[in-house]
Order: structure tokens, then sequence, then C-alpha cells
């Protein structure tokens, strides 16, 4: 099965049926909001409809169509309606295929019309499941070839009304979506000559009941991507949001390990047993059985069914145990619907595939017996809330169960009230029903339906879907096994979340583990569950309750650890999985079990050979041996002296580690430390200073890319003016306030290789994904190296596998204090490289002159080649020292703990955290320099010249606020010339003939004169124009500085560019020197200035234009597409201009550069 194939039909299929039921929707009245535009008229005999005569039925399909836009709204009802017709018509095709209907509707008779075999059958005056009075109907048209499209509407309805296994597995056709099977739907290139003419789907796909759900996973992909862009998800995202589509191996491996092995310790000697490929043996050491005295007793579920993937291979496995006792296949499938399955799905369209597939299975098998669909699978969804006031339910509650029982009445009653929330909860419904109570209502249940509910009464015949649900959800269960939906507490609407709180504690956090609890809730004594899941339970301190109840209290038999990379669909790490199962029975000191590691494979194919040849099986793992090391992580693959290593004192024992605050809304509080004036961010202030002093941002640990060890990573700033009065005014979260301002090693809770931690001094407050330790200064320098070791990275590894390193799990680090001066020393070192490397990079607060600059000041007449090679040598010896010292502490860290069998202490180079912004590549271990990158960050420091913001002549940031001074602007004496700083803070960025004498290109060039030696300009120049190419093109394309100015500045500039739409003029302005009137000024000092200059370059060469070569005409050409450019660009800068914008630092870049709108260039 070529599922990228399946994935492009699927999503065509659904766009093509949507753009179709969208228009059948506006036909029928309903404008884009739900609204209703026209409605229909009831008359005699028929309804009348915008000018047209329809039979009666269609009045009452409109109304209904009504009824459920007004209660699910537009968007719901126009998605479920396509997908119940591709559905339907999907059903069709594979019965088709699979011989189950003698007709292939949906095929084409007569290919050049486009007319179904449906169509063809009638007009031969065959009618096979087609009702009278759509016979009646179709032959009063049947001879206008002109209205084949209404003769198939009118045909595939009636036939999927009369056709048992599509009606009962899809609903009744008679409803509203009958009205909306798109007009167009045999056009060309529309979906019957998709289904028809498709590559995409191999008559053997349309034999296997995998087709259905892979459909429906690629069906709903595009939704799913939707869905997971917002935040909280409502009942109707839920389906799309959650959908994976599960691996047959891993379906094949939880229900061969559940009902199979239950069944082979019934029959060891089953004839079947060699065909269960999937299966684990037993590990050593006592082992409880599951007892039954009948298959029909062997109950079987998914409580989250999806397309019934995991039923079907209950139905082929119980099918062999019947046929193993001996029973025909026949009786054996009715016994399976009747008494062993259940499915459960939240959402109606699921638990119709479901149906179908398993129908599907049945007919494969014994298609006579079952083609009229006189059984069917009990999969549930939702039932729709009873209609009935308080006393209503109750009298129809107590009624149900026999009119004497009154606290089982009551007990259903208060069912039905949780029933209300049934469309947000689901399946996790959780019914508070002891076993009695749970018999008696099955015992009345049964009575109340044996031999039909027809002659039920109204209100009893109302309970009976939520009955059969609450029991459902009830009942004890031999073996369960699923693929629950992903879906974190952020996602949870606020019904589900509330409830989740209230009855799930210990698993609130992720659906997937609300689904353990229920699994474990569910099961008989000694029965077994099945899952598979993401991996997080297994590890995060979140779930370290969940899992010593779990560990106390049932018997893991086996477990696939299968990590990342097993849903080929996702791509990635998206998802981290890992499958298992659990045996309902409290473990013994004895009670073994076996994993397999199979985290390493590279894709779905790669794990399941792994699993099949046993590579990196851990067997008889003692299920009590997680408790060694605190928190209980279920590291089944760690040697003992890695054990060992986690009886030693807890980090957190030692020192304060703590999460750091959440402000709630970080684009409100939060901004890097560039973007306000640098007067108002505190640097290097205690608390009680801050506050004395009148600052208003504080420097802020917040972690995010890149990764960096030792020392860096403050580029944030949050606001605290007047000791956090804002932020304590809001809904934040300020948590451990009494550790703010202190000194600190901090790290990323978001690790991607390994983890990277550094020295913060004092000053700071930190931020949930920037949290932080607090050791004493004696203790600052041993526990920093230790959390940069390898030994730090395979315990961390330990405790949480999927590299969430948060305080909880860095605080249950063991730490073993053996102080070392050397240790001190190394430590110290690294912190003065990366201090350095840091300060290096421009948008870094530590900066205080190019690093090319500093070294010519001190070997100065040297060329800029020089300078660039004496900076590569410098920072080449660099790295290696940093290198060197991090595997000399990896040595003696790995030697306190004795993990010298374990670990080595290599670091490779591109582990080396520094020199971060392009400045090195790392080659097949190699290190090569980007000289480009080199020159390009001069530059950039050289435009900072320019504009003030930084001075020649003193180190550090000079003009980072606005309403500079003239004395702050004047210009001043270096090199023994002056430099000017830019009036204005306007710089050109046109070409070399503009007439400015601040143009970039000039000034630039200046630059280089005059810092680096008038006598070597010309080889400096040289130089640059060597490694850069052209300079000029640099600072003037967008693909250039520009490009490079944003990525620097983490797409938050701090010169802005105005630019013309197609550039022909760009100006930079500095931010901090911008004020109301710097629009104008751009205007009327540079843009006006220079549309002249374009006219007067443009009158001579038109007026010679005749006489005029090539080149000259391509130069008259370029003048005037520059003019027409900054002409059109003129307009809209005016109008701008003219309202004169002020704005406010804190607010921003990105709320303030929004506000000059189009005549900026786009970040």
């Amino acid at each position: 099965m070529d599922t990228s194939k399946l994935k492009f039909f699927a999503q065509q299929a659904r766009k093509l049926i949507k753009e179709g039921v969208k228009f059948e929707l506006q036909k029928k009245g309903f404008n884009s909001d739900g609204s209703v535009a026209f409605e229909p008229t009831k008359i005699s005999g028929g309804t009348l409809f915008d000018g047209e005569i329809y039979d009666e039925h269609f009045y009452d399909q409109w109304r209904a169509l009504k009824d459920r836009i007004a209660r699910k709204g537009l968007d719901n009802v126009f998605e479920e309606t396509a997908y119940t017709w591709f559905n339907r018509l999907i059903a069709l095709q594979i019965l088709s295929k699979n011989n189950i209907i003698s007709v292939p509707v949906l095929e084409f008779a007569d290919t050049t019309r486009r007319v179904p075999q449906i169509v063809e059958e009638a007009r031969n005056g065959r009618w096979e499941n087609i009702d009278a009075e759509s016979q009646k109907k179709v032959q009063a048209i049947i001879n206008d070839y002109s209205k084949v499209q209404e003769q198939f509407t009118i045909l595939v309805s009636s036939y999927c009304r009369n056709t048992p296994l599509i009606n009962k597995c899809f609903g009744g056709i008679a409803d509203y979506t009958e009205i909306l099977l798109p007009s167009n739907i045999l056009a060309a290139d529309n979906f019957i000559c998709l289904l028809n003419n498709t590559p995409f789907i191999t008559d053997e796909d349309y034999h296997t009941t995998e087709l259905l759900g892979w459909l429906y996973q690629f069906y709903i992909s595009e939704k799913k991507d939707e869905v997971n862009e917002r935040t909280e998800w409502s009942a109707d995202d839920v389906p799309a949001g959650t959908q994976i589509f599960t691996p047959n191996w891993i379906v094949k491996y939880m229900v061969e390990n559940t009902l199979g092995r239950i069944y082979l310790d019934h029959d060891p000697y089953a004839s079947f047993k060699d065909d269960l490929k999937y299966l684990v043996e037993p590990c050593e050491g006592e082992r409880p059985i599951y007892e039954f005295e009948d298959l029909k007793d062997l109950r079987c579920a998914d409580f989250s069914c999806g397309s019934g993937h995991i039923l079907n291979e209950f139905f082929d496995l119980l099918l062999k145990c019947y046929e193993e006792e001996g029973m025909s296949a026949t009786s054996a499938i009715e016994n399976i619907f009747r008494y062993n399955l259940v499915g459960i799905d939240l959402d109606t369209r699921a638990k119709q595939l479901s149906m179908f597939s398993l129908m599907l299975k049945a007919c494969q098998k014994e298609k006579n017996a079952f083609v009229d669909a006189h059984i069917m699978p009990r999969v549930l969804d939702m039932p729709v809330p009873v209609s009935m006031n308080d006393s209503e339910l109750k009298a129809a509650c107590l009624k149900f169960i026999g009119g004497y029982e009154n606290v089982v009445g009551e007990e259903l009653e208060s069912c039905f009230e949780l029933l209300k929330d049934a469309n947000e909860l689901g399946s996790i419904m959780k019914f508070e029903l002891d076993d009695n109570s749970v018999a008696l209502i099955r015992a009345h249940y049964d009575d109340w339906t044996d031999g039909g509910t027809d002659d039920c009464p109204e209100d009893i015949k109302a309970l009976l879907p939520g009955v059969n649900l609450i029991l459902a959800l009830s009942e004890k269960y031999s073996a369960i096994c699923m693929n629950p939906p992903y879906m974190g507490s952020s996602h949870m609407d606020g019904v589900l979340k509330n409830y989740v709180l209230k009855v799930y504690p210990l698993t609130k956090y992720d659906m997937f583990a609300v689904f353990m609890d229920i699994s474990r809730n569910r099961i008989a004594n000694n029965a077994k569950y099945g899952m598979i899941n993401m991996q997080n339970w297994m590890f995060l301190v979140s779930y370290k309750k969940m899992r010593e109840k779990l560990l106390e209290n049932l018997q893991i038999d086996s477990m696939l650890h299968l990590g990342p990379n097993l849903f080929d669909e996702l791509g990635g790490e998206v998802v981290q999985s890992t499958s298992f199962i659990i045996t309902n029975q409290i473990p013994t000191a004895k009670s073994n079990c076996s994993y397999f590691r199979l985290v390493d494979g590279i894709n779905c194919a790669d794990k399941e050979q792994m699993f099949l040849s046993g590579e990196k099986k851990f067997e008889n793992i003692k299920q009590n041996s997680f408790s060694d090391i605190s928190d209980s992580p279920i590291v089944y693959w760690i040697s003992n002296t890695l054990r060992e290593s986690f009886s030693n004192t807890k980090l957190s024992s030692v020192i304060p580690v703590k999460k750091g605050m959440d402000t709630g809304e970080n684009s409100s509080y939060l901004r890097l430390w560039f973007e306000p004036s640098y007067k108002k961010v505190g640097y290097y202030q205690t608390s009680e200073s801050f506050c004395q002093n009148g600052f208003k941002w504080a420097p802020y640990n917040k972690g995010g890319k890149p990764q960096r060890r030792w020392y860096g990573k403050n580029s944030n700033v949050v606001l605290w003016e007047k000791d956090g009065e804002a932020l304590r005014a809001s809904t934040a979260n300020l948590r451990s306030q009494y550790l703010y301002f202190k000194n600190a090693i901090t790290w990323n809770a978001l690790a991607t290789t390994t983890t990277t931690a550094r020295y913060s001094d004092y000053g700071a407050l930190f931020d949930s994904a920037g949290s932080s330790m607090f050791p004493s200064a004696q203790d600052m320098k041993y526990i920093l190296g230790f959390m940069n070791s390898k030994c730090v990275a395979n315990l961390l590894y330990i405790l949480n596998p999927s590299m969430n390193f948060g305080a909880g799990t860095v605080g249950s680090l063991p730490i073993i204090q053996d102080p070392s001066s050397r240790i001190d020393e190394l430590v110290e070192d690294n912190i003065k490289i990366a201090k350095e490397d840091w300060g290096n990079a421009e948008e870094n607060v530590d900066f205080t002159e190019n690093p090319l600059v500093r070294i010519f000041k001190n070997k100065s007449n040297i060329r800029l080649g020089s300078v660039v090679e004496e900076y590569i040598t410098i920072w080449q010896k660099n790295i290696e020292k940093l290198k060197s010292n991090e595997e000399e502490l990896n040595r003696m860290f790995i030697s306190i703990y004795g993990l010298q069998d374990e670990l080595t202490p290599d670091v490779p180079l591109n582990e080396v955290t520094i020199l971060q912004q392009k400045e090195i590549n790392i080659d097949n271990g190699q290190l090569k320099w980007n000289k480009d990158v080199i020159l390009k960050q001069l530059i950039s420091y050289a435009i900072g010249c320019m504009m003030g913001r930084y001075r020649l002549d003193h180190p550090g940031l000079h003009i980072a606020h606005p309403d500079a001074t003239d004395a702050e602007k004047v210009d001043y004496l270096y090199n023994g010339d002056l430099f000017s700083i830019d009036d204005d803070g306007i710089i050109p960025l046109l070409p070399r003939d503009c007439p400015f004498n601040d143009n970039v290109i000039i000034r630039l060039e200046n630059f280089v004169s005059q810092v680096f030696g008038e006598d070597n300009f010309k080889d400096n120049w040289n130089y640059i124009t060597s490694i850069l190419g052209d300079a000029e093109g640099y600072l003037t394309k967008p693909t250039g500085f520009w490009k490079d100015h944003k990525a620097m500045y983490q797409n938050t500039p701090i010169y802005w560019l105005f630019s013309s739409k197609k550039g022909a003029f760009k100006c930079l302005v500095y931010m901090h020197r911008m004020n109301q009137f710097t629009a104008r000024e751009v205007r009327e000092k540079y843009l006006l200035k220079y549309i002249e200059f374009l006219r007067n370059m443009i009158k001579p060469l038109e007026t010679e234009e005749a006489s005029l070569g090539r080149a000259d005409k391509k130069r008259l050409e370029s003048y005037k597409k520059a003019l027409e450019d900054c002409e059109e660009y003129d307009l809209r800068l005016h109008e701008v201009a003219q309202k004169f914008i002020a704005f406010d630092l804190d607010d921003g870049v990105k709320v303030n550069y929004a506000k000059f709108g189009d005549v900026l260039a786009k970040i």
C-alpha cells in the first residue's frame, strides 16, 4: 500500500467534495455565516423552494439541516457532510471491489459521457436496492441524458438507503446529507472521475481493512494541521487533532500479547500459536493467569477505536480462537459481535468506519451470512442527549430498572447527568456504579432490548443508547488495546479540563495518560491491557505519582520503547512513543519484564526488524528496581553502576533548583535587551537598588536557541518597574521571588543533544524555560562544571529521555561533592573564553567593540587581511582550549562517578558552544572559517558607529536611547581625524553615484580608511571585495546586509529599512534616534532629492535617446524604472509622514515597526 499516493488521493477528494458541498449549502439558502437567505414552504403534495417544486421529504430534510447548523455551526456541518459522503462512496467502491454487492455502482458504464453503472442499470430496467418511489422519480427523467447527475443523485441515495451494510454503518440517507450531495460530482476531474481513474488505490488495497484507516488519517490531515495551530481545541477539533494511524505490527503486538497471551495460557498448544509473530515469551518468575470458562467471556475493547484497526485485529484473533474450539465461522462472528468486542469513539465518523471495516471482514469471511447486516458489531459513539426535564429523567430511570430499586435508579439518573457532557468527554466518563449496580442495569437493558425495541415505551427507548454506553464504560474487560489521543492539557477546553483535573488528578497532563487510568479501571483481575502512547509518562517528574502507583499495583509484561520516527507520516521526532502490555495484578519481588529498546530505529520498518531480531532486548528486568532511582523513571537499560549513582544526595537537597516565572503574556512583559532605551535597563542591580534607581526592565534568563555553555544567553529583559507592579497585578506566576537578582547557574529546559548550563551574574530574574539553581560562591564553579559534564548528560537522559529538563528533573540529579581547585580553574577559564566570545557579538549586551578593531588597535599598521588571520589564530586556540578543558572536566567527573566503563570524555567540535554567529562550520569534524561572516560583522559595527550606537574612542554603547543630545552626536577625533556621527540617524543604501555624502558605501570606505589606515586603504578594500565580492551590492541588496541584520537581531531589527516597493530607494534609520518627524526627514532630505537626481540624470539621456549606445540606453531604462518606483513610494511615504508617528520604545519593535505600514520593508 503506497501511503503517499493514498494521501494525495484523500486530500484531493476532500477538496473536491468540500467545494461541492459548500456550493450546495449556498443553493439551499445558507449564507457563509450560517444565516438563512431563503427557506422552503410546504405546499400540497410537495415543497416550494427558490421557485422550484421538490417532494415533501425535502422540507423535513432542509429543516433538519437548519437545526443541525444551529447546534453545530456551519463549518462543522459542512465538514461532517463532506466526510459522510466521502465515506459512503468509498464504502460502495470497497463493497464492489470485494464482490459483496453485484452492481459496481460508481464505475462508469460510459466513460465518455461519464454515466455511472447504477444509472446504466436503471436505463436497462434493473433496480437492485432502489425503492419504488425513487424508481418513479428516475423513470420520469430517465430518457433525458442531460440529467445524468440528477438521476445519479436519486439512485445512489436510494441505493445507500436500501443497502443494509451502508445504511446501518453510515446512517439513514434520508437525513439532510442527501440534499447536499454535490451536483457536480460526476464532472470531469471531480470525485467520481478521481475515484475511477486514480492510480492511487489498487485492487489489492480495496481488499484490506487498513485502507479505511489510512484514508481517514489523510482525509483529515489538513484539518489536523489547522487544529494544531490553535491552543485550545473544541470537541469537534479533537478527532482531527489527535488522529494517528497505528502501524499494523504495533497493533498485532498489542493484541497478540493481551488476547493472544490470555488464550495461550488457556491452551498452550493452540494451532495458531506459531502465527503470532509478535508474541513475547513470558519472563522468568511468577506470572498471573486470567481464567475464563467460555470464549464468550473474553471481552475485548478499544475505547478510542478510530477507524477500527485494533478492533479488526481483535476480530481476526478471536475468530482463530473460536475456530480452534471447532465453531463455524458464521457462529463465531455472531458471537464476536454479540459478546466479545466493544469499540467506542468520540467521533461518529470514526465509529461508522469501525463498524464498516468489521462488517467488511465478516462479509469477506462469510459473505452470504452477513450482507444483510442482521447483526452489527457493538461500536458506539456519543448518544444524543435525552430531551427530558429533571423529573421526567428521574421517572424514566426509575422505570428502566423496574420501579423499585430507588438507589440504582438515582445512580442511573446521575450517569445521565454526566452524559450531557459526552461530546466533550467521550470515553473518559467515569460512572459511579459498583459491580452490583452494573449487573442490575445490564439485566434490565437486556430485558428491554430482547427481541428488538419497537415495543419499548418512548422514554425507555430514549434512554437505551445512553445506557448502552454507560454499560460499555462500566463493565470489566479481559483485554483492552488502544492508541489513545495524544492531547496535552493546554489543548483541553473548559469542560474537559475541569473534569480531568477532578477525576484523573494523577494523569491530568495528557489524554493518553488519562486513558491509561481508564484501562486500569476497566480490566478485570489478571486481565491485560496494551497501549501505544507517548513515552513522557515513563520519565517526566509530573507523572511521578502515576508511575509509582502503576509500578506498585500493576505488572508490566513487556514494553517496546519506540522513541522517535515510528510514525513515518509525521516525520522526525514529533512523537516519541512506547508500546506496552500491562496485567492487572499486584507485582511481587519476582515480577520481571522484557523491554525492547528500539529508539535508534530510523523508521517504522527498521524498528519492527529490530524487535523481531531481538536486537537490544533487555530481559528479566525487575519491576521493583525502578524505585531505586528518585521519581521511579522506567530506565530499564542502565547499568548497576549508573543505578547506584542515584543513591547519592539529590542536587535539590543541597542547593535551590527552581523553575522561574511564567509571565502569562510574554509579548506584553518581555523584550530583547536592545529594544527599550538602554537607560531603562538595570544591569548588575540588587532588588533594592533596581527599584531605588528607577529602572524599568530587568535582565531575564529565558533559555532558547542556540544552546550555549558556560556564559551567555542573557538577551531578554522583563518588565519589573516598581518591583514588578504590572506583573503582580496580572495572572503571571512569579515563582521563587526570593531568588530574583541572585548569582545563578541557568540552563535550557529544552535540549536537543545534551545539557548547556551557564553562569549568570547577579541582577537577573529567570523564566520557567530558563530554570536556575543557586549554589554558594564556593560551590558555583564545581556545580557548573558538573552540569556541563557528560555525566550529567547521561544522568539526565535517564531521568528524562524526552530531553525536557525542568527544575524537577535537574533537581533529581545525584550530586557527589568532591571539590577540586583544578575543576574551579578549568571552569573559570571556560567562563572567561565564553564571556569574551559572547561579548564579541554585536547583538549581545556584553559587546563593546568589534574584535577586528580591537586587534588592530593592539597591532597597528597591519593590513586587514592580517587582522582577520590574527583573529582566526586567537579563536582557533580558544576553541581548542575550551574543547580540551571540557574533556578534562569530563574525565574528572567520570572518575568521580565511577563511569569509566560507560562514558568517554571526548567532546566533538560541534558541541563546543562558542562562535555561534556562523563564523565557523564543522565539516566531518574539521573546523572551517567563514571570513565573509567575520567581515560582515565588521560592516555591521561600522554602521553602528556611523549611527552613533558605538564610538570608536570609547568601547561600549553610546546612543541607545531616544532624544540624543547635540553633545552626544558631535564629531570626535579618532586616529588623527574627525569621525562623524550621522546627524539624523538616517543612512541611504543607494548606488554610489547618488547625491548623498552619507550614502552607506561612501561612509564604509571612509570608515575602513580611518580605522585601518589611509596608507593601506586600497589593499584593505581589495581584501574586502575579494571576500565579499560586490561590497556595494551586499550593502544595498535585500539579500545582503538587511537580511543579515534581521537575522543578527532575531528578526527584531534596530535599524529600520525605509524602502520603496522595488527597492530603488532605501534608507536605514536607527530606531533609538527616531521621532515623529523621521518619516518626513526621510522623504524631504533623501527621497525627494533622489527623485530630483533621477530626473536630472534622465533628462539629458532622453534628449540624446536616438543616438544612445546600448549601455546608455540600458542606463536610461534603469533610471526610469527607479524614478517610477520612487514616485510611487513618495505617495505612500508622504501620507505616513503627515501622521507624525511617535512611538514608545518600551512597546517593542514588532508593535512600533507595524505602525509605519508598508513604507518599511517587511520583517
